[in-house]
């Protein structure tokens, strides 16, 4: 929320100090989708699940990772859901797999965006 927020401490011998920090209304949050061109799912933590970004207020969303053969390796219609990288429990192997992302944003039509990707192992 914006506005000015005050912050005072004192310590145990009565020692005080005070500061402030004003927080301005962004306007122009970020919009579009965007999505990486690879993924690495070694269980690091880093870049494990892979998974667009949608700026703005997601109302329809479906994503969905094809391999090869255009077998469905991965679909869901939750937008917080990434791929990791298996299919029936077995981890893919190096690879080029291709996406389809059907989402709407709030007030917007229908989009569709589709693309592939890179499993690095």
């Amino acid at each position: 929320m914006p506005g000015t927020y005050w912050l005072k401490v004192t310590d145990d011998h009565n020692c005080s100090g005070k500061d402030s920090i004003t927080i301005y209304q962004k306007d122009d949050c970020l919009t579009g989708f965007f999505i990486p061109s690879a993924f690495t799912p070694d269980g690091n933590g880093r870049n494990d699940y892979y998974k667009p970004f949608i700026g703005g207020n997601v109302v329809e969303y479906q994503f969905t990772v094809y391999n090869r053969w255009g077998q469905v390796v991965f679909t869901t219609k939750d937008q917080y859901k990434g791929w990791d990288g298996t299919y029936a429990g077995v981890p893919q192997d190096s690879n080029v797999f291709v996406w389809v992302c059907v989402y709407r944003l709030e007030g917007e039509a229908i989009r569709k965006e589709s693309g592939t990707v890179a499993l690095i192992r």
